[in-house]
């Protein structure tokens, strides 16, 4: 799922030479062509909650829907562990790169209650 973002026109995106590129010595096809990647990057945009898969691969992989995505995504980036002792923490995060910091996982800081996932 993606969105186009309005349309700009300039000598820029009107830039024959790409045209000439693919038709006359490229593969005809804009999909290997710098532009159309460099394009890509700037006018589209890629919703952080929805699915790019095939539907296969949706399928495989529970078939959530959106709504059921950003819960998860919501509970995800919210909940931490309240059972790993200070020490222990300190033990895995020098082997290895934790985030959050500890600091974001002091209970004080946390909300009670499960999060609502973001307004779609």
């Amino acid at each position: 799922m993606c969105c186009a973002a309005s349309s700009e026109v300039t000598d820029e995106t009107l830039d024959l030479e790409p045209i000439r590129d693919v038709c006359l010595t490229g593969p005809g096809h804009y999909l290997g062509h710098e532009q159309t990647l460099s394009r890509m990057q700037t006018d589209y945009l890629y919703p952080e909650v929805g699915d790019r898969e095939s539907v296969n691969n949706w399928l495989d992989q529970g078939s959530m829907d959106m709504t059921e995505q950003a819960r998860t995504r919501t509970i995800l980036a919210n909940h931490y562990p309240g059972h790993i002792s200070q020490e222990i923490d300190e033990q895995i995060r020098r082997e290895f790169p934790v985030e959050p910091p500890r600091e974001r996982m002091d209970k004080a800081e946390l909300s009670v209650g499960t999060p609502s996932p973001p307004t779609l």
